[in-house]
């Protein structure tokens, strides 16, 4: 008997499955971290806690979009609503943060966000959507700004080898806090007064309000162990502190303050050296030393320390604004107001901090 050859069934591939946009659950808030904490482009506020802090303390309010293929989460972009007398009411992602926008890990997902945001910013009317993106985004081409950048550099293997990575004189400076005036770095929650005070005064003198205790207690809170404040004494007087945040392999020292006599003590070289050996120890790879406004103070420090700058990536989706908002210290229109916050009372920019930063987001 012989046997007739057969072709090969073509089998079809199998369809993708389709893409939908939803507004978070409840019952996937695990799913939003975990994807967040997975995704390239996640960042610490991204995370639910961040969502959860600004909620206890200033009470914005969240619409905060998923992107789903199937049961998977391919992608999420987090918004708040604001409503401030200075800014009038827009859609921000994130407030009091200095990365936000999509994350999404398929172009088609982030279009899909992108899409449903828009929406969302058109048939409230807003002024604008505000998206602050760390990484140049596919597919949004708003309007944008060049006057933040971001300073991110790799950590070496060993504490021992941070003092070494700075450049020279960044290094002299730092061993001369050490050595010559005898700086010492402590952390610890129990510290946070001391952080709050000075970063309150700090914020004074540069003529901006600060935040409120509240918040960084709600902070250390809702993040945990990867919240951590650190303090450096001079003479066991606080002289300087930064709150810090970790998130997978980066650190973040986040919020900084100091007094203004501490300069002569060569604090801040010591403080941030002092970071990067923490950093290491707590298996970090990646320095993240925040945002400054290009050609500041901090610019100039952070490009000293040898860290090289990235300009930020923020998009503003404009609705019923003409141009995109400028309520920061560059506008030449803020130099009387933050003139006239420099000289105030102590007291009362402490008072003053929580009312007013809910609507400074």
């Amino acid at each position: 008997m012989i046997e007739m050859a057969t072709s090969p069934v073509a089998i079809a591939p199998a369809a993708p499955e389709p893409l939908r946009v939803e507004e978070l659950s409840a019952a996937a808030h695990g799913a939003w971290d975990a994807f967040v904490r997975s995704a390239p482009t996640g960042t610490p506020f991204h995370l639910l806690a961040w969502r959860r802090a600004i909620e206890r303390v200033f009470g914005h309010e969240p619409v905060y979009l998923v992107a789903r293929r199937g049961d998977a989460i391919v992608g999420v972009l987090p918004l708040f609503r604001i409503r401030s007398p200075f800014v009038g009411r827009n859609l921000l992602s994130i407030p009091y943060a200095v990365y936000g926008g999509i994350v999404a890990v398929e172009d088609d997902a982030a279009s899909a966000l992108l899409a449903e945001a828009s929406k969302i910013a058109h048939a409230e009317r807003v002024g604008c959507m505000e998206l602050r993106y760390l990484h140049e985004p596919k597919g949004d081409d708003a309007p944008t700004t060049d006057l933040y950048c971001t300073f991110l550099r790799e950590l070496p293997a060993s504490p021992d080898e941070c003092l070494g990575s700075l450049p020279k004189k960044a290094r002299a400076a730092a061993r001369a806090g050490r050595d010559k005036h005898s700086l010492e770095l402590g952390s610890g929650e129990w510290y946070l007064e001391d952080f709050f005070e000075l970063f309150t005064r700090n914020k004074r003198q540069l003529g901006s309000p600060g935040l409120p205790l509240l918040w960084f207690r709600t902070l250390c809170e809702e993040f945990g162990s990867d919240c951590l404040v650190h303090v450096v004494r001079h003479e066991l007087r606080p002289v300087a502190a930064v709150l810090s945040l970790r998130f997978g392999a980066s650190f973040l020292p986040y919020y900084s303050g100091k007094l203004e006599e501490a300069n002569q003590w060569s604090v801040d070289n010591f403080l941030y050296w002092q970071l990067m050996e923490e950093a290491v120890r707590g298996g970090a790879r990646l320095f993240d030393f925040g945002r400054s406004r290009k050609d500041s103070g901090p610019y100039a420090f952070k490009k000293n320390q040898g860290f090289e700058p990235t300009t930020l990536h923020y998009r503003y989706h404009l609705v019923r604004h003409k141009t995109p908002p400028r309520f920061n210290p560059s506008n030449p229109k803020l130099a009387l107001p933050r003139r006239m916050w420099s000289k105030m009372p102590f007291w009362a920019a402490r008072a003053l901090a929580r009312p007013l930063s809910r609507y400074l987001p």
